[in-house]
C-alpha cells in the first residue's frame, strides 16, 4: 500500500487495525497494521532491501483496535484531499496517546499515564446506559412529529427549520429514537463553531442525564482529548458532540449524525488536510447506510444542488415552535437617512422606543475593532500592514491597560499576520500628528451606543472579549438574566442564541461583504442576515412587535429584496441559477494549487510553468480540464511572502483528480514555495 512503511514481526503477526510501537529513525513511534497478510516466507515488497526492513516493537496494551470501516474512511479523505495516508491515519490519534512515554511506567511508580488515563474512563465497566425521562422536554410540535417519522429511513436528509423551529428539539428526540433502539448505538452531533457547543450541549445533557455526552474541540486539553478519544473509538461514549474534526474521531457503532448549521463556512479545514466535514459526513453516513440530517435555516447552495437532484431529501419546518411569527425585516436606505457615528435616526428611533418598552436590543456589525484603518487626512498616509500591505485595523485596548495614558489606550492589529504595533503619535510621512480613524468596527459602536443610550448597559461580544468557550457562557447569562439592555457584536452571536427578550435587532453595515468579489459572499451575506435576523421576537412579549433594521447604502440590490421577504427557496434558486449560467460550483468541480514565496517573481514564474505543463497534460489526455492563473489569493502578500494560485474547474470529477494527481508531484518537489492542494475551495 501507497504511503504506508513495512515492518517485520518475529512472533505472532498483530491483526489489521491493531497498534504497535515501530521504530523510526531513531525514534520509537505509535504505528496502525494496515496489512498482516504476508508472511515471513514471501519475497519483501518490490524496491525494498529485505536486510533493511526491522521488527516491529510490539503491540500497544490500551488502545481499542481500529475498526476496518473507520480506516477505509480514512483512507477516502486521505486519497480526495491528496494527503499521504500514514501521516494521516497516525495524525488523527491525540498527541498525548503518540506520546508513548505515557504508555510505560516511570521511576517507583506501578502504573503508567496510560493505565491512570483508562481508570477515568472506566473503560472496564458496562458501555450500556439506559435513557431515564426525568427531564420533561418541551412538546414535539406537529410539523416535528411528522418530520421526525421521515427522518428515521437511512439516507441524506435535510433538516430545512426557519430560525426558532425546533430543529435542535427534533435533534435531541431522533438521537433518543437511535439510543433506544441498540444500547450499543452512538450518536454524532457536529456544530461549526466552539461557541455554540456549550448551549447545544446543556440541550442534550438535559435530555439524556443517564447517557453524558463527550465534547471534542480544540479547546480541550490534549489530556481531556485523548480520553474523549479513548471513550469514543471503544464505544464507551454513546454521545459524542463536536466540531468539524469530530468527523474524523473513531466512532466504532456510529448510527447517526447530525450536522447543525451546515451550511457554516467553519466545517471546511483550511490547514493541513483542508477537508470538508459536511461533504465527508455524508460520504460516511451512506459508507455505514445511516441517518444523516443536515440542519439549516439558510441550507448551502451545494445542498440545494443535491436536493435538486435528488440524492437529499428535504424537509421542512416552516414555523417557530413557539408559535410567533418571524420579525419583519426592513431596509433602511442611508443614504436618504444617514448613518450618524454608525446609526440612521430609525434605527436610533427604534432601538429607544424598545428600551423605553423594556425589551433587548441586538446591533450587529461583523467587524472587529474601532475602526478598519487610521489616516492621515494631510497627506493620504494610513496604516497598512509591513508584511502584508493590508490594513491594519485600530483597536482599543481593555481597561487594564489604560493607566499607560496617552497613545497607550489605542493598538494597531494586523488581523492576517496577527502583527501588532503602537499607534504613532504622528503621521510618519508628513509628520501631522491629527490622525483619524476611518470607518467604524464594533468597538466604536459599543461607544457610539454607550454615549447614545447612557441609561442602557451595553454589552460587547466579539473575539477580542470572547476568547474561550466560558467567557462566552458568562456574558450569555448575562443576556438572559435581563442584566444588559443593549448587545453588540460581531458574528459570534448570529446563530443559536435564544434570548426572550430580544425585540430588534440592527444590523449596521452590511455592505462590506456585499461587495466582496468571491462568488460566495452574497450567500454568506444572505445566510448570516437571515441568521442575525431570527434572534429578534422569538418569544411573545408586550409592547411593539419585533422588528429587524438592515442599514445599507445599496437597497436596491436583489439581495436585500428576499431578504426583506424572507424568501430563502427564492434566494437559493435565483443564487444556483446565476452559477449555473456562469459555469461554478456546484455545477462545475473546482480546486486550487497554491504556493507562497518572498519572490513574487520567482513564484509567479513557477506557476506559470505548471499552468502550461497542466495544459499540456491534460489535452495530450483528453481531460476536459480547465486551469486559471496564476492569480493572486487575498491579501496577496501575507507575512512578506506573496501567495499565488492557479484554479482548476472541470465538470468531471474524475478528469479534475486525475490532474491533481499530476499536480502532487509539483507540489512534492517545490517545497520551498509552502505549495498544498486545496480540493473544492471555499475561499477563491
Amino acid at each position: 500500500m501507497a504511503e504506508t512503511l513495512v515492518y517485520a514481526c518475529a512472533g505472532e503477526p498483530p491483526s489489521h487495525g491493531d497498534w504497535v510501537e515501530v521504530p523510526l529513525g531513531r525514534r520509537r513511534v505509535l504505528g496502525l497494521v494496515l496489512d498482516s497478510s504476508a508472511s515471513a516466507s514471501e519475497p519483501a515488497p518490490h524496491g525494498i532491501d529485505p536486510e533493511r526492513i526491522r521488527d516491529i516493537c510490539g503491540r500497544i496494551q490500551g488502545l481499542p483496535p481500529m475498526d476496518p470501516e473507520w480506516i477505509r474512511f480514512i483512507t477516502f479523505a486521505a486519497r480526495y484531499y491528496r494527503r499521504p495516508l500514514g501521516t494521516i491515519l497516525v495524525g488523527l490519534v491525540p498527541k498525548w496517546l503518540r506520546d508513548l512515554g505515557n504508555f510505560t511506567p516511570r521511576g517507583k511508580r506501578a502504573v503508567s499515564s496510560l493505565e491512570r488515563l483508562l481508570t477515568e474512563t472506566g473503560l472496564t465497566a458496562d458501555a450500556s446506559h439506559c435513557l431515564s425521562n426525568s427531564y420533561q422536554e418541551p412538546a414535539l410540535t406537529s410539523a416535528q412529529q411528522t418530520t421526525l417519522a421521515e427522518l428515521r429511513s437511512p439516507g441524506v436528509h435535510v433538516l430545512h427549520g426557519v430560525t426558532g423551529s425546533g430543529k435542535t428539539r427534533s435533534y435531541t428526540e431522533l438521537a433518543r429514537n437511535i439510543l433506544h433502539a441498540n444500547p450499543s448505538s452512538q450518536v454524532l452531533v457536529m456544530v461549526p463553531e466552539i461557541g455554540l457547543t456549550p448551549q447545544l450541549v446543556e440541550r442534550f445533557r438535559r435530555a439524556f442525564p443517564d447517557v453524558p455526552p463527550v465534547i471534542l474541540h480544540s479547546e480541550i486539553t490534549e489530556r481531556e482529548r485523548a480520553k474523549v478519544w479513548l471513550l469514543t473509538a471503544s464505544g464507551k461514549a454513546r454521545l459524542v458532540i463536536g466540531t468539524r474534526l469530530s468527523i474524523m474521531t473513531p466512532i466504532p457503532q456510529l448510527r447517526l449524525v447530525v450536522v447543525d448549521e451546515e451550511h457554516d463556512p467553519s466545517y471546511k479545514q483550511q490547514e493541513g488536510m483542508r477537508y470538508s466535514a459536511r461533504d465527508l459526513a455524508v460520504w460516511r453516513s451512506r459508507q455505514l447506510g445511516i441517518t444523516l440530517v443536515l440542519g439549516s435555516a439558510t441550507p448551502s447552495i451545494e445542498t440545494w444542488a443535491q436536493i435538486a437532484r435528488g440524492r437529499y431529501t428535504r424537509h421542512r419546518l416552516a414555523d417557530r415552535a413557539t408559535g410567533e411569527p418571524p420579525a419583519p425585516i426592513r431596509i433602511i436606505d442611508t443614504l436618504r437617512d444617514p448613518a450618524r457615528e454608525g446609526l440612521s435616526e430609525e434605527s436610533r428611533g427604534a432601538i429607544a422606543r424598545v428600551l423605553g418598552e423594556g425589551g433587548q436590543v441586538m446591533v450587529f456589525l461583523n467587524r472587529r475593532g474601532y475602526a478598519p484603518v487610521l489616516s492621515c487626512s494631510s497627506c493620504g498616509w494610513s496604516s497598512n500592514c509591513p508584511e502584508c500591505g493590508v490594513a491594519v485595523v485600530l483597536h482599543r485596548q481593555f481597561a487594564a491597560n489604560a493607566a499607560r495614558g496617552g497613545n497607550g489606550l489605542w493598538q494597531l492589529q494586523c488581523h492576517h499576520c496577527g502583527l501588532t504595533a503602537p499607534v504613532p503619535r504622528q503621521c510618519p510621512d508628513c509628520g501631522d500628528p491629527d490622525l483619524q480613524p476611518i470607518g467604524r468596527g464594533v468597538q466604536r459602536l459599543e461607544q457610539t451606543l454607550t454615549e447614545a443610550f447612557p441609561q442602557a448597559r451595553v454589552l460587547r461580544i466579539d473575539r477580542d472579549t470572547v476568547r474561550q468557550g466560558k467567557a462566552l457562557d458568562e456574558k450569555i447569562a448575562r443576556i438572559e438574566a435581563g442584566e444588559v439592555y443593549i448587545v453588540a457584536g460581531t458574528q459570534m452571536l448570529a446563530k443559536g442564541h435564544d434570548f426572550a427578550r430580544m425585540r430588534l435587532v440592527v444590523v449596521a453595515d452590511s455592505d462590506a461583504r456585499l461587495l466582496n468579489p468571491d462568488f460566495r459572499a452574497p450567500e454568506r451575506l444572505f445566510a448570516t442576515l437571515i441568521q442575525v435576523a431570527g434572534r429578534a421576537g422569538r418569544h411573545g412579549h408586550s409592547g411593539s412587535p419585533a422588528e429587524v433594521l438592515i442599514q445599507t447604502r445599496y437597497p436596491q440590490h436583489p439581495l436585500y429584496g428576499y431578504l426583506s421577504r424572507q424568501d430563502v427557496d427564492g434566494f437559493a434558486k435565483a443564487e444556483m441559477k446565476e452559477r449555473g449560467t456562469a459555469g461554478l460550483p456546484p455545477y462545475v468541480h473546482m480546486a486550487a494549487i497554491r504556493a507562497s514565496h518572498a519572490d513574487a517573481r520567482r513564484i509567479q514564474s513557477a506557476l506559470k510553468d505548471l499552468r502550461e505543463q497542466l495544459r499540456e497534460h491534460s489535452a495530450g489526455e483528453g481531460w476536459a480540464v480547465s486551469i486559471h492563473g496564476p492569480v493572486p489569493r487575498y491579501p496577496e502578500v501575507l507575512a512578506g511572502r506573496w501567495r499565488g494560485q492557479l484554479l482548476l474547474e472541470a465538470a468531471s470529477r474524475a478528469d479534475l483528480h486525475r490532474l491533481l494527481a499530476v499536480s502532487a508531484f509539483w507540489v512534492d518537489g517545490n517545497r520551498s514555495f509552502d505549495p498544498h492542494l486545496d480540493i473544492d475551495p471555499l475561499e477563491v
